[in-house]
């Protein structure tokens, strides 16, 4: 789908002359290895609120390319009908004849051999979609986990709205285990503040973690796993910022008795699960501990846009290398700079500025080399450039809002490739896309409430 605007120099609308086509490309898929050689160009009528057929585009190569009298929403696509197929899994010796829920499913269209659906089924396990009418589907239906393939079967032709049951062999991949623990301080006091996080080994990065919180130092949890991922475990004291040493999970055996537990080890690099620095003494510790690497988000300041931080210096955190999830910079009206993240080479999800009055720039983030969903600058009063990602070529995203102080995109000359949208809102006093002269690819741009008068940087 393609959206293109014109405006005139002082913001006014504009549209191409009918009698003279533009021309549009749309990238084709390589997971489409049947496209057509044309196909039905639709244009969005946003008067009525409908799609309408207007002409077609022909395939050439990996695009399809098309010739339109006027810009607005486009996009390529068949008119097909389609029908209703609903869908509910149960497994073999379900007495109640309960659909069950949260499978894996993959629905090809077998004609094209065209992926109509992948995803998990709800968790009521009826499910329903749009297929085409008198075509055979192959329904691919996996167990948890996906580790087996639990039914594979064709279905169809429907030439009307149809209701299925698919009956699969039970194949649950999830096994239980029971891990309890006396867990206390390094002074021998159960612990109170503090948590246990229990992780893959062999993927430290994933998202499926477990955060339990410490009560007397009792430690007592069924955990729900992979039975063929091995498992580690590491307790924190955040009174003291003392950890246990990383803790191996032997969940073959069934359930684990750790005995007594103290967390008094202070040597550890790897900071697991999400992170909130919420006053300069806490950015200070954590500079005492030295963690080079946090394996979840990094919160600096506040993350309620009420309340401030008194965070002034970052220097502190020079050790940080690495954040396995977001880095939040927020509600620091006080910190001016972002000098201290300079050892900072990735973060694996979003780097957000957000209300820091007195930051100007990105200035401290030189070794940033890795980032893996984009930027985000909001409502940061003095932010004039985004100087200080000069080893950066290539972005995924760049998001900038309410920033009153940016005349320009200054600060993005080092980028060439922007993967996705260049998002620009409420931002008064901007009025040149100066900054994007080397940029040689990017997905989209989407302006909003600002007096851009020059588009001669694209």
């Amino acid at each position: 789908m393609i959206a293109v605007n014109l405006y005139s120099a002082n913001g006014g609308n504009l549209n191409i002359d009918s009698n003279s086509p533009s021309i549009l490309e749309f990238p084709i898929d390589s997971s489409t290895p049947n496209a057509s050689d044309t196909i039905s160009l639709w244009y969005f009528d946003e008067n009525t609120g409908y799609w309408k057929g207007q002409g077609f585009a022909t395939k050439d190569g990996d695009k399809y390319i098309g010739e339109v009298t006027h810009f607005t929403w486009w996009n390529c696509d068949w008119n097909m009908d389609f029908i209703n197929l609903c869908f509910e899994i149960q497994t073999d010796g379900n007495d109640d004849n309960n659909a069950v829920g949260n499978h894996y499913v993959e629905i090809i269209r077998n004609q094209k051999s065209q992926m109509i659906f992948s995803g998990l089924t709800g968790s009521q396990g009826v499910n329903c979609g749009l297929i085409p009418p008198n075509e055979n589907i192959t329904v691919k239906v996996y167990s948890d986990f996906m580790a087996n393939l639990l039914h594979d079967r064709v279905y169809g032709p429907y030439a009307t709205d149809a209701t299925i049951t698919i009956v699969t062999p039970t194949g649950s991949d999830i096994e239980e285990t029971n891990i309890s623990a006396n867990v206390s301080t390094c002074i021998g006091v159960g612990l109170n503040n503090g948590y246990a996080y229990i992780f893959e080994m062999n993927n430290p990065d994933a998202s499926d973690y477990v955060e339990i919180s410490m009560i007397n130092g009792a430690l007592d949890y069924n955990l729900l796993h992979c039975g063929n991922v091995d498992y580690g475990m590491i307790i924190y004291d955040l009174g003291s910022d003392l950890t246990t040493d990383i803790i191996p999970l032997d969940l073959s055996s069934g359930d684990i008795n750790l005995g007594n537990v103290l967390a008094c080890t202070t040597n550890s690099s790897i900071h697991f699960g999400d992170l909130v620095l919420e006053t300069q003494d806490q950015v200070n510790n954590f500079g005492n501990i030295g963690y080079e690497r946090v394996v979840g988000n990094l919160t600096i300041g506040y993350d309620i846009s009420a309340d401030t931080s008194n965070i002034t210096d970052l220097s502190p955190i020079l050790s940080l290398i690495e954040v396995n999830g977001n880095l939040k910079v927020r509600n620091n009206p006080s910190l001016n700079s972002l000098n201290g993240l300079n050892n900072l080479t990735d973060v694996d999800s979003f780097l957000l500025i957000i209300n820091n009055d007195s930051i100007t720039s990105l200035s401290g983030l030189a070794s940033l080399n890795s980032l893996g969903f984009g930027i985000t600058i909001d409502g940061n009063e003095l932010f004039s450039s985004f100087s200080g990602i000069d080893s950066m070529s290539e972005l995924p995203s760049v998001d900038l809002f309410n920033s009153q102080s940016m005349t320009s995109l200054a600060g993005l000359e080092s980028i060439t490739s922007i993967a996705g949208w260049i998002e620009l809102e409420f931002n008064s006093t901007l009025t040149t896309l100066s900054g994007l002269e080397n940029v040689t690819s990017i997905w989209g741009i989407d302006i909003d409430n600002y007096p851009v008068t020059t588009f001669t940087e694209l």
